[in-house]
């Protein structure tokens, strides 16, 4: 069950349209890294990655099956 909510979770990261959206998710939600990683992989203050998360979310297109 798990491997099967990955793969729905990658389905969804892999429509993100913007690039750096979806970089962010794929670091934080599939690879599990911590903020400051992130921070220092994107080359980014935190402030940017939370607004660029923040972002992300708001795109993220929910599919039906999971309301």
């Amino acid at each position: 069950e798990y491997l099967v909510i990955g793969d729905e979770i990658r389905e969804v990261i892999n429509n993100v349209d913007d690039n750096e959206e979806r970089l962010l998710l794929r670091n934080r939600y599939i690879h599990y890294m911590e903020w400051d990683d992130i921070c220092d992989k994107m080359h980014m203050s935190r402030r940017t990655i939370h607004r660029i998360h923040s972002s992300a979310l708001r795109n993220v297109c929910i599919p039906e099956r999971w309301h």
